[in-house]
């Protein structure tokens, strides 16, 4: 993924960022009277066109469109400011630390900074229809109305949202090659899906989760082989011919936690295997992310949880010959 960078400044902003717009139905994008209109946006795809992500810099704007985002699902999730939207069912608003969900259509948009200074935030749109597919195989019969909605970190939020971030931070790493690209999408779309149905935001039938420890054996086994890949539990689930969403009830009934879980523990374990002999020439980024531990942020928290020890620690002791 290339991020392209555009920075809009002055008077005259505002119609350069309609001109760019416009072959999206958007009706406008205005500023406030400001003296000194600006915007800094950096957006890419993944190469498959499903899944758009960017960040967004603003002294102040209002962004209003008919059909630009019919067909994409749309979430932001401001670091300074807020953003308000005048959506079909309401008004929502969101601040820093929240995320702002908007189902496909309509949309009136205002964002505006705070006393720190202008507002931040990151967005990103996921193909409604691949988000349909996903949930298909997750086991839903059916979809009705899909609702927008405000919220703070849930685990499923937190999970969305890291992997969102690790690609901001580390898009060229991690999406040098198209399969994997494909396959960082996939997780990506997944993971929306999950938000929404943990919501609520989707009225939804869901059919009878199957229960197999064969199939939890299997998956295990899967998980093991395929965990420096960047590969999603719908490509695994699909593998073993059942729902995702089977396979996460059928993980919580056998194991008493989620095949995620499980993934997230054996990668740790595998970074740890490297540490323990690490090279000349590696490091712990290196490491982590080719162990399949894609946000740098958390893993040292999260290695630190399981082992008791940071990774730096780690490598000294194991360098001193005492682990």
């Amino acid at each position: 993924m290339r991020l392209v960078r555009q920075e809009f400044v002055g008077p005259g902003a505002a119609k350069a960022i309609n001109a760019v717009d416009n072959h999206r139905g958007n009706d406008g994008f205005e500023f406030f009277g400001q003296r000194s209109p600006h915007v800094v946006m950096a957006t890419g795809d993944l190469g498959t066109h499903s899944v758009r992500i960017g960040r967004l810099i603003s002294s102040g704007h209002r962004y209003r469109f008919e059909s630009a985002y019919v067909d994409w699902f749309g979430l932001a999730r401001p670091h300074s400011g807020r953003i308000e939207a005048m959506t079909p069912s309401g008004r929502l608003a969101a601040t820093a630390g929240q995320w702002l969900f908007l189902a496909p259509g309509r949309r009136d948009l205002l964002s505006e900074g705070d006393e720190a200074g202008p507002f931040t935030s990151t967005r990103l749109l996921v193909s409604w229809p691949a988000i349909a597919r996903c949930l298909a195989a997750m086991d839903i019969a059916s979809v009705g109305k899909v609702r927008d909605f405000v919220a703070y970190a849930t685990p499923e939020i937190t999970a969305l949202e890291q992997a969102v971030f690790a690609l901001l931070d580390h898009h060229d790493t991690h999406t040098r090659h198209r399969g994997t690209a494909s396959q960082i999408e996939a997780l990506v779309t997944e993971l929306t899906a999950e938000v929404l149905l943990a919501a609520g935001a989707i009225e939804a039938d869901a059919v009878e989760p199957m229960t197999s420890l064969r199939k939890v054996r299997e998956a295990e086994e899967l998980l093991r082989s395929t965990a420096t890949e960047h590969i999603s539990m719908l490509a695994i689930a699909r593998h073993l011919n059942i729902g995702i969403r089977s396979l996460e009830l059928t993980f919580k009934e056998v194991r008493g936690f989620s095949a995620r879980d499980y993934l997230k523990v054996v990668r740790l374990d595998m970074a740890r295997q490297r540490l323990l002999t690490i090279e000349d020439g590696e490091d712990v980024t290196r490491i982590a992310l080719e162990s399949g531990l894609s946000h740098l942020g958390r893993f040292s928290l999260e290695y630190a949880r399981r082992f008791g020890e940071r990774p730096s620690e780690t490598i000294r002791a194991a360098r001193l010959g005492i682990v």
